[in-house]
């Protein structure tokens, strides 16, 4: 039996993931954009090239930076017609570079939030539509419409807020069958 040995080399790692950069790149000076964006992200590692085939310009992040080995390897952000300094259309917002340049440990902290954000809201819009079912059925009950109170009880009830768009869609479907503009449960 051989004994196998697994080396890990940083550099080749980075260069068989990401973009080793050639002659067919030219990094920009540093421009008032690229130094806001620096100062804004905290991440000095960020700069701008000129790819020389596409025509176009890069917001890259340094993997390992010109000075550390002989290869240069980046990551590429973000694409764009024009230079930054140049205010394009397409020029990356200062909150898209937050969103962009965070780790991922800080990503996974912000989708999780985001998760509970949108499990509160939904349940808010659950115990909208119940306190909805109830003064319906207080209605009903109050207009001697029994049964019809004892069905709305038993059914699940979707209200206004929760149902949205297609709530609306399904009250008007009923309105256009029923030739009338009142809907009765």
């Amino acid at each position: 039996m051989t004994d196998i040995e697994i080396v890990f080399d940083p550099l080749e790692e980075a260069l068989a993931n990401h973009l080793h950069m050639g002659e067919r790149h030219q990094v920009l000076p540093d421009g008032e954009w690229i130094r806001a964006a620096r100062r804004h992200t905290g991440r000095d590692s960020l700069f701008v090239y000129f790819h020389r085939e596409t025509c176009k310009y890069v917001l890259a992040d340094w993997v390992w930076p010109p000075d550390t080995y002989t290869a240069r390897v980046c990551i590429e952000l973000e694409v764009m017609d024009l230079p930054p300094d140049q205010n394009g259309a397409d020029r990356p917002s200062m909150e898209w570079l937050t969103t962009r340049c965070c780790h991922a440990d800080e990503m996974h902290k912000r989708m999780k939030a985001k998760l509970v954000e949108a499990r509160g809201l939904k349940q808010g819009l659950a115990a909208e539509s119940q306190e909805q079912k109830a003064e319906a059925i207080k209605y009903l009950k109050k207009k001697g419409m029994d049964a019809s109170a004892r069905t709305l009880e038993q059914s699940s009830y979707v209200g206004e807020t929760e149902g949205g768009e297609r709530l609306q869609h399904a009250v008007s479907e009923l309105q256009n069958m029923t030739g009338s503009r009142k809907i009765y449960s």
